[in-house]
């Protein structure tokens, strides 16, 4: 009887060149996780964090400007946005995230707090303040504003706060004009 080329014998071992179904799965694990990886990486590299925080500070600094303008009993006698009724803070978590919040004492001296949003980790925040650059990192910054003229309040001793750059491998600085209260991005 004549075999048949094409048709294989059942008992011989078959030497297929292809890729079984486990090892496809396991590479496709692998470059997910890989992929994963490389993304976040490509989010800490553009500063996506350190842009979210800034346009989340800078819609904030507008929500408190109105409901100081509002709200507000005026300004402190000090002049100096700490001791403000209506103020923004940003501070951290203790975690290594910064919290974006509005401030609002009533008339009892209790904080009424509206936490606005939560920045990515690793963001380090700088401000000039009174001439002098100084990092604010890891430390409570509040901005306040006068009721009367809608201008800033003084942030500190040192004088008014006239720039705050959040940066996570690319800066977004938030520019503060003292006298107006104005607060744009660039």
């Amino acid at each position: 009887m004549h075999k048949n080329p094409y048709i294989k014998n059942k008992n011989k071992c078959i030497n297929d060149k292809g890729v079984s179904l486990v090892e496809l799965i396991i590479i496709i694990a692998i470059m997910a996780v890989l992929s994963t990886g490389l993304i976040s990486m490509i989010g800490i590299l553009n500063g996506r964090a350190a842009r979210e925080c800034a346009q989340d500070t800078l819609s904030a600094l507008s929500k408190v400007r109105v409901l100081t303008l509002s709200k507000s009993t005026g300004a402190p006698e000090s002049g100096k946005a700490s001791d403000a009724d209506v103020y923004l803070e940003i501070k951290p978590d203790g975690g290594g995230r910064i919290l974006i919040m509005q401030v609002n004492k009533n008339k009892e001296g209790e904080k009424i707090v509206d936490q606005i949003s939560v920045s990515a980790p690793n963001v380090d925040i700088k401000a000039v303040v009174g001439g002098s650059e100084i990092n604010l990192t890891g430390t409570d910054i509040i901005i306040a504003y006068d009721r009367a003229t809608g201008a800033f309040l003084k942030y500190s001793d040192a004088g008014y706060m006239t720039q705050l750059t959040f940066d996570q491998g690319k800066s977004y600085t938030i520019n503060m004009t003292p006298a107006t209260g104005k607060a744009t991005m660039e």
